[in-house]
């Protein structure tokens, strides 16, 4: 039981864990199962691998696995291509919608075709472009699908889409669907592409029995996928080369994809262009696509043939002319050159450009592990005689390379002979020196083609021919009808034999001449023209040798020529040349030979004696535009002719043709011309010869050019009058006295007009005319109101004939002519004085009737609304009629001459309504605060004024005052200000504008100044900094009795302008300094402060400063405001800054001082600012008015003045060996001085100490002297004499009897030099001038001194010890001791 528990246990277990799946199952509702779509069209039943397999590269060569991908294709095309989709250009995504593409999930089921049928699916695996499906019936482990994915996502699917496009997406998912089932079971079909989904959907094929090759399959597949969307119809060598290429950059190279490009390697010969189902094939197609993306630029190269919808060669040569740039290119411009340059560096493998492949490595021998280099069909290096091979086949695009070496310096000769036409060829060769290979094209003559490299051996070695079949029938599937026949099949594609022949030339080929022969081609019994035959002869096999042809004159070289000679097999070849020089001259001729490379060859030159030959006659050759004309017409004669000369190699055709140099045209009637076509006319009738002589550049002369000219005149003058340019015909109306210029400009006749007779007869009896007189001028003076008649007559003669033409005239009496019709113009209430409307030209008028349609005052002068407007006729030639309403009149009248002809004039005049008159008085200048009374003046002259609009127009508004006769206004801004007024009276017609132009003065800016002292909001004290924030200060006025500022040295002031601002009254409650685009800007555009102490002016609105020095300083705040270029004022202000109290007192003690008792300390000082007669207040908050005066900053927070000798604080530290205040410094432990002006001390023991005393001024500026004091034990106090010193007797200032003092002084002195001993303070001074260098010790304020180079500290910096070090420098005070 015990061995049977673990084995329950695990039963147990998984039954737990399947129970609820299998209820869960059984629960659940079958899963919907998605239709993919789709139709595959092709049976993989009918696959044969020898007919539509491609074997994939990189598997195991016992079990082949074989692409079906061609069944498919070929199965589509016989279907005429179901669901094509067109090609997508590069870059594009195929999409059939604009909607975001929904990708596959996990798990969902689908129905799939494939080739054969539908199968049921699941998708098991995704990634963002791959869905991979899995048939229902077979299981693929997740590690292996999470490999295969893995290979897609990192390499397949990035390096494919990199070299052949961006995957379509025709069915919005973003994926490729790959569908893995069982196709046939173990190897035979590995997978497939079915182009005929291509149009529904992004499918690949892969068999489940064969995934170990699924990475080859797939991206070999996946190439076809992304070809087919470009390029459907591409051929099978191109989509299949990159689809073996595709697997080597996806997994690099191996035996099977080696064995593919040394196949075709070791059988060139099978065409690179037809797809015959061979190994050869695939590594033809796979090695061309490596070479296009090895010179043309990699993947983008190949993602363009791709892409491209020409097909084959068409497209290869597309991307050639265009690679993409920085690529080394340059592989040709024709499918030929291409496919020679493939050959030529599968060949040779070189570095050299574009011989070789830079992608893969190449060998000369071929094996399983490595790419043979294009195999040689044969090799020779044995030259004791003629080398040749003969019957070599090829196919069409098929290739054959022979290798020859061990040259010996001779040149090297080849041959080839090919069973058909359209061969081509390369020969190649190394250049010994260099390295450097060179390519030269084979060139064929029908079925043959030489090459010649010379110096082999010595020069260059290593020479290839390299020679294929270009045929017709080219880029070709075994299987479609695109090889020009219907199904194609392998035997009839083109195929070819060739022979090839290579020796070495022993001997140059040799050039002699034959015969040098004259003719006279002009037959002026001159020779001009040189025969020359030269006789070639060339032991080559058969080579096409260049002869260059040179003819000079007195060594100068007037024409070159180059002919091609064959010659081979020791044959000798005759050639001639012929020469017609451009001048005459002793002519030489010199021919050098060139091998068929362009090299000269040996010896090959031949030169002919000077012979002389003359230049050969040019020939005219002129047309004439016809040779029968009547006089006086043009003929258009057009000269040309011909020079031949040079070289010709057939006597037929010369290298020049050079057109004359002059012509010399004789027209036969005395007139001649050098110009090349004239035009000429004759003028005479008769018959003439003209001729053309042509000349040509060596001065000889062509035999004339001659036409018989026949010339007539048998055109009769066609009459023809005109007025004003157009013809008259019959008769013409005129009034009396009208001036017509009458023209005969419309003539027709072969004689010019300048040469006709004109003669014109008026009928009035008076004529005029002569050669030439086209035109005259006339009028007749008599006429009637009926009309007078009169027969113009013109008659014409050309020489030989003579015509007339005639015209009738009427001649009418002239009505009354009007001769103002200018519409008029007046205001109202004004007379108009009418013009004079209508003159008679052939008598007078006698009636004059004017017609007014409105009533009008006539009579004249000044009028006004209260005259009488009433008449409306006149018979007066000119009244001055005047109108009381404006507006539009019509004025007829009526003009009668003494014939009784009447005319009719209508005269419209415009009545203006008059114009108002604005008048007011001119103001005076002003400031920007003066007010300004406009009255108006205004009135309407005619019209009531009271009823007239009013318009001010001032220059500062933004708008007009209407309807307001005065009004008051303040110019707010200086400079130029206009006003006008406008007025408009009842009928809308406006006044001038009245105005006036006033100037405003422009108002000094207006500064505003304070300067407060910042203190600590917090403790009252003076700030040490400034700072921006001004929320943490208290602001301090201290101020003097004069306004002055008044301030201790160091204190930081606070300048402030607020409140200035421009002096304009627009300015007025503007706060905002500087910013012009401020609505409250106050006007200045510059703040300048001088603080007086020689300090950098300060450039702000408001400043801090402090002021180190005391002294008394001028502040000036300095405003600019943005009138014009700026206008200045300033303001200033006193700062006084407080003086340090002076302390005056020398000693605080005369006599010595004894702990334990009593003694008052007292001091005095100067406050040398109060000896100034200044007093001070200071305010302590400007911002509180506690003295109701209406100003908040001039408070005497401090009552009393704080400047002056009252205003001083004493206080003293009395011992500097105690910290009462234990702040650890013990000289600030002050005692403040009583009212009395002392301070009661009693030192408790004795000892050598320091007073000091600090005396402050009201302002806060402290001053501190420092007093030594040794206090005595009052055990010392003796009364012997040598206990005084002289200081003690010295009497003071305050005592009296200064002379009883000076007396007794005297004596004391005296017996003080007698009695006294030296004290301890002098024996230690003593010392000192020892310790310390110096020469004498003297008194200096009742201390011993000494003179020292440079001042010890201060007493009060001294320690109790440094006081007591002989090395300090200090020295005791002097104090008297009594002696025991």
């Amino acid at each position: 039981m015990k061995t049977q528990t673990p084995v329950f246990l695990v039963l147990l277990m998984l039954a737990s864990v399947l129970a609820p799946l299998f209820a869960g199952a059984a629960d659940a509702a079958e899963p919907e199962v998605l239709d993919a779509g789709g139709v595959v069209i092709g049976d993989i039943a009918n696959f044969d691998p020898a007919i539509n397999g491609k074997r994939y590269l990189f598997v195991d060569d016992d079990e082949p696995l074989w692409s079906a991908t061609r069944l498919h294709k070929f199965a589509w095309a016989e279907a005429e291509y179901p669901g094509l989709v067109m090609p997508f250009e590069q870059g594009g995504n195929g999409k059939s919608t604009s909607k975001a593409c929904i990708p596959h999930s996990e798990g969902t089921g689908l129905t799939i075709s494939t080739s054969g049928g539908q199968i049921a699916a699941t998708v098991e695996k995704t990634t963002p472009n791959a869905a991979f499906i899995v048939e229902n019936s077979q299981s693929v482990s997740s590690a292996v699908l999470n490999n295969l994915a893995s290979a897609w996502s990192s390499t397949i699917y990035s390096v494919d889409t990199t070299y052949f496009g961006a995957a379509p997406d025709v069915d919005n998912n973003c994926q490729i669907e790959v569908v893995i089932y069982n196709i046939d079971g173990p190897a035979n079909i590995g997978g497939y592409f079915s182009p005929s989904m291509s149009g529904q959907r992004e499918v690949l094929y892969v068999d489940v029995n064969d995934l170990g090759w699924a990475n080859t399959i797939l991206a070999h597949e996946l190439q076809h996928l992304l070809h087919n969307a470009r390029d459907p119809f591409e051929y099978i060598w191109i989509d299949e080369g990159n689809a073996d290429m595709a697997a080597y950059l996806c997994f690099g190279a191996t035996n099977t994809v080696i064995g593919h490009a040394n196949s075709w390697a070791q059988q060139p010969h099978i065409s690179v262009r037809w797809w015959n189902q061979s190994l050869a094939d695939y590594g033809a197609g796979f090695l061309f696509m490596l070479y296009l993306a090895s010179k043309l630029g990699g993947g983008q190269a190949i993602q363009s043939l791709v892409a491209d919808t020409a097909t084959g060669g068409a497209g290869i040569v597309n991307i050639a002319n265009n690679p993409v740039p920085g690529s080394p290119g340059q592989i040709g411009n024709t499918m030929p050159d291409i496919f020679a340059n493939f050959s030529v560096a599968t060949l040779l493998d070189d570095s050299q450009n574009p011989y070789g492949l830079d992608n893969i490595d190449m060998f000369d021998n071929c094996g399983s592990s490595q790419f043979c280099k294009l195999q040689l069909t044969d090799t020779n290096s044995n030259w004791g005689s003629i080398w040749d091979r003969q019957g070599d086949s090829l196919f069409g695009w098929g290739v054959r390379a022979y290798k020859f070496t061990g040259g010996t310096g001779s040149p090297l000769n080849v041959m080839i002979q090919a069973s058909e036409t359209n061969f081509a060829g390369r020969l190649v060769y190394r250049e010994i020196a260099t390295g450097t290979w060179t390519s030269e094209p084979l060139i064929f003559n029908g079925g043959t083609a030489t090459g010649l490299v010379s110096g082999f051996g010595n020069i260059s070695d290593d020479v290839y021919v390299v020679t294929w079949y270009e045929s017709l029938v080219d880029d070709c599937d075994y299987a479609m009808a695109n090889c020009g026949w219907p199904g194609g099949q392998p035997a009839i594609y083109p195929t070819a034999t060739i022979d090839i022949y290579a020796t070495l030339i022993s001997q140059p080929a040799t050039i002699n001449q034959q015969t040098l022969r004259l003719h006279d081609r002009d037959n002026d019994t001159l020779p001009d023209t040189m025969e020359w035959t030269l006789r070639v002869n060339s032991t080559a096999f058969w080579e096409i040798l260049d002869i260059e042809v040179k003819a000079f004159n007195n060594n100068t070289l007037y024409d070159t020529m180059t002919i091609s000679v064959g010659a081979g097999q020791g044959a000798t070849v005759n050639r001639s040349i012929w020469f017609t020089p451009p001048m005459d001259g002793d002519w030489q001729l010199y021919a050098q030979m060139f091998d068929q490379i362009g090299n000269p060859v040996d010896n090959a030159a031949v030169l002919t004696l000077p012979t002389t030959t003359y230049n050969m006659a040019p020939i005219a050759t002129g047309s004439l535009s016809s040779n029968t004309s009547q006089t006086w017409l043009p003929i258009q004669f057009n000269g040309a002719g011909y020079d031949i000369w040079g070289f010709s190699n057939n006597n037929q055709s010369f290298s020049h043709n050079a057109s004359p140099t002059a012509y010399l045209w004789d027209f036969g009637d005395g007139g001649q011309s050098w110009l090349r076509t004239p035009s000429r006319a004759y003028t005479t009738v008769g018959d003439f010869n003209a001729t053309l002589v042509v000349t040509d550049i060596g001065g000889a002369e062509s035999e004339p050019q001659t036409w018989s000219m026949n010339i007539t005149d048998s055109i009769i003058p066609d009459i023809k009058i005109s007025v004003d340019g157009q013809e008259v015909q019959g008769g013409i109306m005129l009034l009396t006295s009208q001036m017509v210029m009458f023209g005969a400009h419309l003539t027709e006749d072969n004689v010019p007009d300048e040469y006709l007779d004109f003669q014109w007869d008026w009928g009035d009896g008076t004529n005029e005319g002569g050669i030439g007189y086209l035109s005259a001028a006339h009028d007749w003076s008599n006429g009637s109101s009926n009309g007078t008649f009169y027969t113009l007559t013109l008659t014409v003669s050309d020489g030989t004939h003579t015509v007339n033409e005639s015209l009738i005239i009427l001649i009418l009496n002239r009505v009354p002519r009007q001769i103002f019709d200018l519409p008029l113009e007046v205001d109202t209430l004004t007379p108009l004085p009418m013009p004079t409307v209508f003159t008679d030209d052939d008598g007078s008028i006698d009636i004059w009737q004017w017609i007014f349609t409105e009533g009008v005052n006539l009579d004249g002068g000044t009028i006004s609304m209260a005259d009488s407007f009433t008449s409306t006729t006149s018979s007066d030639e000119n009244p001055t009629p005047a109108w009381r309403t404006p507006g539009v009149k019509n004025i007829t009248l009526i003009a009668t001459d003494n014939y009784g002809n009447t005319s009719v004039a209508i005269i419209q005049i415009t009545v203006n309504n008059q114009r108002p008159v604005a008048l007011f008085a001119r103001p005076d200048e002003g400031d920007t605060v003066t007010p300004y009374s406009f009255q108006s003046q205004s009135f309407d002259p005619d019209g009531n004024s009271g009823n007239m609009t009013t318009i001010w127009t001032l220059s500062d508004l933004n708008q007009t005052i209407v309807n307001q006769t005065a009004i008051v206004h303040t110019f707010t801004t200086p400079g130029t200000h206009s006003v006008q007024l406008v007025v408009i009276d009842e009928l809308g017609r406006a006044s001038l504008p009245k105005s006036y132009i006033i100037e405003i003065a422009n108002p000094l800016p207006l500064p505003q100044m304070t300067i407060y002292e910042a203190r600590d909001a917090t403790t009252g004290a003076a700030i040490t900094a400034p700072s921006d924030d001004l929320s943490q200060f208290n602001w301090r006025h201290t101020f003097t009795n004069t306004g002055a500022i008044f301030a201790a040295p160091g204190t930081w002031l606070r300048f402030d302008s607020t409140g200035s601002r421009d002096g304009d009254a627009q300015f007025v409650g503007m706060d905002v300094p500087i910013d012009e685009s401020d609505p409250n800007w106050n006007g200045i555009t510059q703040y300048s402060w001088d603080f007086g102490d020689g300090s950098p002016l300060a450039n702000s609105p408001n400043a801090w400063h402090t002021y180190s020095t005391p002294g008394s300083y001028t502040v000036t705040l300095t405003l600019r405001d943005g009138f014009g270029t700026g206008d200045v004022n300033h303001s200033t202000r006193d700062v006084v800054v407080s003086q340090a109290p002076e302390i005056v007192t020398s000693t605080p003690f005369e006599d010595a001082v004894y702990s334990g008792f009593d003694y008052m300390l007292g001091g005095s000082a100067i406050d040398h600012d109060g000896l100034l007669g200044m007093s001070a207040w200071y305010d302590d908050d400007v911002t509180n008015d506690s003295d109701n005066n209406g100003i908040t900053d001039d408070d005497h927070d401090s009552v009393d003045s704080i400047v002056g000798a009252e205003a001083l604080v004493f206080n003293w530290d009395i011992d500097d060996r105690i910290d009462s205040d234990d702040d650890g410094d013990t000289t600030n432990d002050w005692q403040p001085q009583s009212e009395d002006g002392f301070v009661f001390v009693n030192w408790s023991s004795p000892g050598e100490i320091y007073v000091i005393l600090e005396v402050c001024t009201g302002i806060g500026v402290c001053e501190e002297k420092g007093y030594p004091l040794r206090i005595r034990d009052p055990a010392e106090k003796d009364d012997s004499l040598a206990d005084f010193s002289l200081d003690s007797l010295l009497p003071k200032a305050e005592d009296s009897g200064i002379l009883l003092g000076v007396l007794l002084m005297l004596l004391l002195v005296l017996g003080w030099i007698v009695m006294r001993q030296p004290t301890e303070v002098e024996i230690d001074a003593q010392e000192a001038v020892d310790a310390y260098d110096v020469s004498q010790v003297v008194t200096e304020g009742g201390v011993l001194g000494m003179d020292h180079h440079s001042p010890p500290p201060k007493p009060k910096h001294l320690t109790k010890d440094d006081r007591r070090s002989k090395e300090s420098g200090y020295v005791r005070p002097v104090t008297s001791r009594r002696r025991r």
